[in-house]
């Protein structure tokens, strides 16, 4: 699975006005958290409240690509139908299309280049659980992935991870389990969320917009 991490600006993000916002909270990140390069998706669980303040329920990312990219594919489609021709047609590639092609074709051809995925920890980072999925730089090549070793991580982005798979753990135990007590630990454990009275209300509408779905919680 492919990181969608720091992502170089290319025009077509350049003028998103969502993306704009991303990249300066990445900037913020940056001057705040200057030792590494950050993932953007860190904007969710550092700045919770000024994420939450800049968005729209009725405008979540997932309904931006359905009004954005989707339309517009659509609409070309259509066109494409309606001419029986790709004439006029031009389609341009997204940075995250460009980086599925490239990581298909180094596994298809082992090819061995770098990217950054997600694997299986197994001490790739030695001082966090062995079972955890990690996003790690590797090799990619037909024989699969082969991850440069981290070892010991600061205990900032130690806590970070475990807090993010402690969350994800209790869910699918929540799950299986049908534990309401468990699917409460763990919205209150998610750091966009962090409170418990609020993370109870998330919950119970949660349940009730997916009762058709999701299993009885006890």
């Amino acid at each position: 699975m492919l990181s969608d991490g720091f992502i170089p600006i290319d025009k077509k993000n350049a003028s998103d006005v969502s993306w704009q916002k991303t990249y300066n909270q990445a900037n913020q990140m940056f001057r705040d958290f200057p030792e590494f390069l950050p993932n953007t998706y860190l904007q969710y669980y550092l700045y919770p409240n000024d994420v939450i303040k800049s968005e729209k329920a009725d405008n979540t990312r997932a309904r931006q690509v359905i009004n954005g990219r989707e339309k517009d594919v659509s609409k070309m489609c259509e066109q494409i139908i309606s001419q029986q021709s790709l004439q006029d047609i031009v389609l341009e590639a997204g940075i995250h299309g460009i980086h599925m092609v490239k990581t298909a074709a180094s596994l298809m051809y082992n090819l061995n280049e770098v990217f950054i995925v997600m694997v299986e920890n197994n001490d790739i980072i030695s001082n966090i659980s062995a079972d955890a999925i990690v996003e790690v730089p590797a090799l990619l090549s037909s024989r699969g992935p082969k991850p440069f070793a981290v070892g010991e991580i600061p205990t900032f982005y130690k806590g970070l991870i475990e807090s993010q798979f402690a969350y994800e753990k209790l869910v699918v135990e929540a799950y299986f389990e049908k534990s309401y007590l468990k699917a409460l630990q763990a919205l209150t454990l998610n750091r966009t969320i962090i409170h418990a009275p609020k993370a109870k209300a998330i919950l119970d509408d949660l349940i009730d917009v997916n009762k058709d779905y999701w299993p009885s919680l006890k």
